[in-house]
């Protein structure tokens, strides 16, 4: 019997490491900025307020550009 050598594994697959791994934390977090954007796509904007402030409380600040999307959305319900 022949043995084959093993496939080449991609780039990607071989520098993983879990360093390059979200955390929990921040999986949770991008998770609950999908919801947020979900909500305010379905025009649910307090709904998606009440997503952001979820993270506002536990991280404290908001991400990137969901300052200036919390003030529209704000906008929205007013």
């Amino acid at each position: 019997m022949n043995a084959q050598p093993a496939p080449e594994r991609p780039e990607a697959a071989r520098d993983r490491s879990p360093a390059a791994e979200p955390t929990r934390h921040e999986v949770a977090v991008a998770r609950t900025l999908g919801w947020a954007d979900g909500s305010a796509a379905r025009g649910d904007y307090a709904a998606a307020l009440e997503w952001i402030a979820v993270i506002e409380s536990i991280d404290g600040e908001l991400p990137g550009e969901y300052a200036s999307k919390r003030q529209m959305w704000i906008d929205e319900i007013a």
